[in-house]
């Protein structure tokens, strides 16, 4: 119902058959043995707009085939030549770019990283009986 609201095609959510597809496909691979220890989500999203998925001026069009695929999650195990993620995409012209950003956007290490806390701190508010804020 939110789909058609929307004016799309709900009959997109049975499978991915009737998503667009690109006509172009590069995997980025692991250079060396070791560790995911991170990985830069703002170059993997600039990665996919220079691909296409994304716009930098809102009169661009968006290529809906075109984006990014992540085949590794940090704390995962790689061997030289590992598949680390898969770029899509149908016009080359910023192919390059794209695919030297995604690389760069993986830092593998030698030992497993350490485990980070999901919430780092909590912020509440406190109210007073009436409803105010207590600063």
């Amino acid at each position: 119902e939110v789909v058609a609201a929307q004016g799309g095609d709900p009959r997109a959510l049975e499978g991915t058959s009737r998503m667009p597809t690109a006509r172009r496909t590069e995997v980025v691979t692991a250079e060396c043995r070791g560790y995911v220890q991170r990985i830069d989500a703002e170059d993997v999203g600039v990665t996919a707009m220079l691909l296409g998925a994304g716009r930098t001026t809102v009169d661009q069009a968006i290529d809906h085939g075109a984006g990014v695929v992540l085949h590794h999650k940090v704390g995962d195990a790689v061997e030289p030549g590992a598949q680390l993620a898969t770029l899509y995409f149908n016009d080359d012209s910023k192919r390059g770019e794209a695919r030297a950003l995604l690389a760069g956007a993986f830092t593998i290490g030698d030992a497993p990283p350490g485990k980070q806390e999901l919430i780092n701190r909590v912020i509440s508010v406190k109210r007073s009986v009436h409803g105010e804020v207590d600063r």
